[in-house]
């Protein structure tokens, strides 16, 4: 053998495909693991409805999503006392196409044994914008913050 392969140095072969297979594999993959960006911008938030133990609440908020992408959000309500209540985790209610804002709505009910006073309610959402995300199990995290309001007694 000559060392090359259809008149082509194997050493610049070599090269070639290396050079091939860091741009259609390497690069991709780079670029998918550096997407760490927070995909939502909040714009404003409402808390309204029944302010008790048991009451129902209506959050409302706007918002822009950057890209596309699916995710759960585990809700928590801190009481005043500092007892968290958790929710159960839902889909992301924002899946719209990138640049669009929008109006959205959840509901939730107060637990029955909160406490009276100054609570929070936060999301802790976890957000799989590429492939990537969902291989590694590596969401993009945001936690996101609403209030404080006032729990009124029973």
């Amino acid at each position: 053998m000559n060392g090359k392969f259809l008149g082509i140095p194997r050493r610049l072969l070599c090269h070639a495909t290396a050079a091939i297979v860091s741009f259609v594999v390497v690069a991709p993959l780079t670029f998918m693991a550096l997407e760490r960006a927070d995909p939502v911008t909040i714009h404003a938030q409402e808390l309204s409805g029944d302010f008790r133990p048991g009451g129902r609440i209506t959050l409302t908020w706007s918002a822009t999503a950057l890209k596309y992408c699916e995710g759960t959000a585990r809700a928590r309500v801190i009481s005043a006392n500092g007892i968290v209540h958790e929710y159960d985790p839902m889909p992301t209610v924002i899946r719209s196409r990138s640049g669009e804002r929008g109006t959205y709505r959840i509901e939730f009910v107060l637990p029955s044994n909160i406490e009276p006073g100054t609570a929070r309610r936060e999301s802790h959402v976890a957000y799989y914008c590429n492939p990537l995300h969902r291989w590694l199990n590596w969401p993009i995290r945001a936690v996101r913050e609403y209030g404080p309001f006032e729990i009124k007694p029973k």
